[in-house]
Protein backbone atom coordinates (compact mmCIF):
# COMPACT_ATOMS: atom_id res chain seq x y z
CA UNK A 1 0.00 0.00 0.00
CA UNK A 2 3.06 2.31 -0.02
CA UNK A 3 3.54 4.34 -3.23
CA UNK A 4 7.27 3.58 -3.15
CA UNK A 5 6.46 -0.14 -3.19
CA UNK A 6 3.78 0.01 -5.89
CA UNK A 7 6.08 2.13 -8.04
CA UNK A 8 8.80 -0.49 -7.80
CA UNK A 9 6.41 -3.32 -8.61
CA UNK A 10 5.00 -1.46 -11.60
CA UNK A 11 8.51 -0.68 -12.79
CA UNK A 12 9.28 -4.39 -12.71
CA UNK A 13 6.06 -5.28 -14.54
CA UNK A 14 6.79 -2.67 -17.25
CA UNK A 15 10.46 -3.53 -17.59
CA UNK A 16 11.60 -3.28 -21.22
CA UNK A 17 8.26 -2.00 -22.54
CA UNK A 18 8.50 1.01 -24.86
CA UNK A 19 5.81 3.17 -26.50
CA UNK A 20 4.76 2.37 -30.06
CA UNK A 21 7.09 3.78 -32.70
CA UNK A 22 5.65 2.95 -36.12
CA UNK A 23 2.97 0.33 -36.83
CA UNK A 24 4.59 -0.53 -40.18
CA UNK A 25 3.38 -3.74 -41.83
CA UNK A 26 0.49 -4.15 -39.39
CA UNK A 27 -2.75 -5.43 -40.87
CA UNK A 28 -5.12 -4.92 -37.92
CA UNK A 29 -5.43 -3.48 -34.43
CA UNK A 30 -6.31 -5.79 -31.54
CA UNK A 31 -7.63 -4.22 -28.33
CA UNK A 32 -7.65 -6.35 -25.19
CA UNK A 33 -10.45 -6.13 -22.64
CA UNK A 34 -9.94 -5.57 -18.92
CA UNK A 35 -13.31 -5.51 -17.16
CA UNK A 36 -16.90 -4.39 -17.07
CA UNK A 37 -19.21 -2.34 -14.88
CA UNK A 38 -22.29 -4.55 -14.83
CA UNK A 39 -24.73 -1.83 -13.77
CA UNK A 40 -24.32 1.78 -14.91
CA UNK A 41 -27.28 3.93 -13.83
CA UNK A 42 -26.24 6.76 -16.16
CA UNK A 43 -26.71 4.32 -19.07
CA UNK A 44 -30.13 3.15 -17.89
CA UNK A 45 -28.65 0.32 -15.85
CA UNK A 46 -27.03 -1.37 -18.83
CA UNK A 47 -23.54 -2.87 -18.51
CA UNK A 48 -20.61 -0.79 -19.73
CA UNK A 49 -16.85 -1.22 -20.11
CA UNK A 50 -14.81 -0.26 -17.05
CA UNK A 51 -12.32 2.60 -16.91
CA UNK A 52 -9.35 0.40 -17.76
CA UNK A 53 -11.01 -1.07 -20.86
CA UNK A 54 -12.21 2.40 -21.88
CA UNK A 55 -8.63 3.71 -21.74
CA UNK A 56 -7.51 0.90 -24.04
CA UNK A 57 -10.38 1.62 -26.44
CA UNK A 58 -9.49 5.30 -26.52
CA UNK A 59 -5.92 4.54 -27.57
CA UNK A 60 -7.08 1.92 -30.06
CA UNK A 61 -9.49 4.42 -31.62
CA UNK A 62 -6.68 6.95 -31.92
CA UNK A 63 -4.45 4.41 -33.65
CA UNK A 64 -7.31 3.49 -35.99
CA UNK A 65 -7.69 7.12 -37.05
CA UNK A 66 -3.93 7.39 -37.65
CA UNK A 67 -3.53 4.13 -39.54
CA UNK A 68 -7.04 3.28 -40.88
CA UNK A 69 -6.43 -0.33 -39.82
CA UNK A 70 -9.47 -2.48 -38.97
CA UNK A 71 -10.09 -3.28 -35.30
CA UNK A 72 -10.66 -6.54 -33.47
CA UNK A 73 -11.85 -6.40 -29.85
CA UNK A 74 -11.53 -9.43 -27.61
CA UNK A 75 -13.32 -10.40 -24.41
CA UNK A 76 -15.77 -13.08 -23.40
CA UNK A 77 -18.49 -13.48 -20.74
CA UNK A 78 -17.99 -11.36 -17.63
CA UNK A 79 -19.53 -11.22 -14.16
CA UNK A 80 -22.80 -12.59 -12.82
CA UNK A 81 -24.75 -11.55 -15.89
CA UNK A 82 -22.14 -13.13 -18.20
CA UNK A 83 -22.19 -10.04 -20.36
CA UNK A 84 -19.89 -10.41 -23.35
CA UNK A 85 -17.06 -7.91 -23.00
CA UNK A 86 -16.32 -7.89 -26.73
CA UNK A 87 -19.85 -6.69 -27.50
CA UNK A 88 -19.63 -3.98 -24.83
CA UNK A 89 -16.28 -2.86 -26.27
CA UNK A 90 -17.69 -2.63 -29.79
CA UNK A 91 -20.66 -0.65 -28.47
CA UNK A 92 -18.32 1.77 -26.68
CA UNK A 93 -16.08 2.24 -29.71
CA UNK A 94 -19.12 3.21 -31.78
CA UNK A 95 -20.91 5.33 -29.18
CA UNK A 96 -17.93 7.06 -27.59
CA UNK A 97 -15.42 7.31 -30.46
CA UNK A 98 -17.50 6.85 -33.66
CA UNK A 99 -15.28 3.95 -34.67
CA UNK A 100 -16.60 0.69 -36.09
CA UNK A 101 -15.31 -2.71 -35.03
CA UNK A 102 -14.49 -5.21 -37.79
CA UNK A 103 -14.25 -8.36 -35.64
CA UNK A 104 -15.40 -9.37 -32.14
CA UNK A 105 -13.89 -12.29 -30.23
CA UNK A 106 -16.59 -13.29 -27.72
CA UNK A 107 -15.48 -16.47 -25.94
CA UNK A 108 -12.23 -15.82 -24.07
CA UNK A 109 -11.90 -15.23 -20.34
CA UNK A 110 -8.09 -15.04 -20.05
CA UNK A 111 -5.24 -13.33 -21.89
CA UNK A 112 -4.26 -16.67 -23.40
CA UNK A 113 -7.86 -17.15 -24.55
CA UNK A 114 -7.85 -13.63 -26.02
CA UNK A 115 -4.79 -14.57 -28.06
CA UNK A 116 -6.03 -17.94 -29.28
CA UNK A 117 -9.51 -16.70 -30.18
CA UNK A 118 -8.21 -13.57 -31.89
CA UNK A 119 -5.63 -15.54 -33.87
CA UNK A 120 -8.30 -17.92 -35.14
CA UNK A 121 -10.44 -15.04 -36.39
CA UNK A 122 -7.59 -13.04 -37.90
CA UNK A 123 -5.80 -15.93 -39.56
CA UNK A 124 -9.11 -16.81 -41.17
CA UNK A 125 -9.00 -13.32 -42.70
CA UNK A 126 -5.37 -13.83 -43.87
CA UNK A 127 -4.03 -11.47 -41.21
CA UNK A 128 -0.85 -12.38 -39.34
CA UNK A 129 0.60 -9.06 -38.11
CA UNK A 130 -1.24 -6.94 -35.55
CA UNK A 131 -0.87 -3.85 -33.43
CA UNK A 132 -1.66 -5.02 -29.90
CA UNK A 133 -3.21 -2.51 -27.47
CA UNK A 134 -3.11 -3.08 -23.72
CA UNK A 135 -1.61 -1.53 -20.58
CA UNK A 136 2.18 -1.38 -20.44
CA UNK A 137 2.37 -3.64 -17.38
CA UNK A 138 0.25 -6.26 -19.17
CA UNK A 139 2.07 -6.10 -22.51
CA UNK A 140 4.92 -8.62 -21.95
CA UNK A 141 2.56 -11.49 -21.09
CA UNK A 142 -0.01 -10.48 -23.71
CA UNK A 143 2.62 -10.22 -26.42
CA UNK A 144 4.01 -13.67 -25.64
CA UNK A 145 0.51 -15.17 -25.67
CA UNK A 146 -0.32 -13.66 -29.07
CA UNK A 147 3.02 -14.67 -30.56
CA UNK A 148 2.52 -18.19 -29.26
CA UNK A 149 -0.88 -18.21 -30.98
CA UNK A 150 0.91 -17.56 -34.28
CA UNK A 151 0.62 -13.80 -34.76
CA UNK A 152 3.37 -11.26 -35.30
CA UNK A 153 2.90 -8.54 -32.68
CA UNK A 154 3.69 -4.84 -32.86
CA UNK A 155 3.22 -3.71 -29.23
CA UNK A 156 1.17 -0.56 -28.61
CA UNK A 157 1.34 -0.23 -24.81
CA UNK A 158 -0.51 2.51 -22.99
CA UNK A 159 -1.21 3.56 -19.40
CA UNK A 160 2.43 3.63 -18.31
CA UNK A 161 2.98 4.10 -14.59
CA UNK A 162 6.00 6.38 -14.18
CA UNK A 163 7.81 7.35 -11.00
CA UNK A 164 8.59 11.05 -10.55
CA UNK A 165 11.15 10.45 -7.84
CA UNK A 166 10.82 9.77 -4.13
CA UNK A 167 8.61 12.20 -2.20
CA UNK A 168 7.64 12.20 1.50
CA UNK A 169 4.11 11.09 0.62
CA UNK A 170 5.49 7.97 -1.06
CA UNK A 171 6.15 6.52 2.37
CA UNK A 172 2.51 6.82 3.44
CA UNK A 173 -0.07 4.13 2.57
CA UNK A 174 -2.68 4.98 -0.05
CA UNK A 175 -5.56 3.21 -1.74
CA UNK A 176 -4.16 4.05 -5.18
CA UNK A 177 -0.82 2.46 -4.34
CA UNK A 178 -2.56 -0.67 -3.09
CA UNK A 179 -4.57 -0.78 -6.32
CA UNK A 180 -1.44 -0.49 -8.46
CA UNK A 181 0.38 -3.10 -6.38
CA UNK A 182 -2.53 -5.48 -6.90
CA UNK A 183 -2.31 -5.18 -10.68
CA UNK A 184 1.48 -5.47 -10.70
CA UNK A 185 1.46 -8.57 -8.48
CA UNK A 186 -1.39 -10.13 -10.46
CA UNK A 187 0.58 -9.59 -13.65
CA UNK A 188 3.91 -10.86 -12.32
CA UNK A 189 2.28 -13.98 -10.86
CA UNK A 190 0.41 -14.47 -14.14
CA UNK A 191 3.72 -14.58 -16.00
CA UNK A 192 5.04 -17.21 -13.62
CA UNK A 193 1.88 -19.29 -14.09
CA UNK A 194 2.07 -19.00 -17.89
CA UNK A 195 5.71 -20.07 -17.78
CA UNK A 196 4.87 -23.11 -15.62
CA UNK A 197 1.74 -24.12 -17.52
CA UNK A 198 3.25 -23.59 -20.95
Amino acid sequence: SLPVTSSGLMGLAQWGVEPLDQPAKAQAIVILSAGLDEITPEAGGAPSVDAMTLARLRYGARLHRETHLPILVTGGPWGKRRTVLGDAMADSLQADFLVKTRWIERLSETTRGNAEGSAEILQGADIDTVVLVTHAWHMPRARRAFERAGLTVIPAPMGFERSTGLRPGDLLPSAKALHMSYYACHELLGRVWYAISG
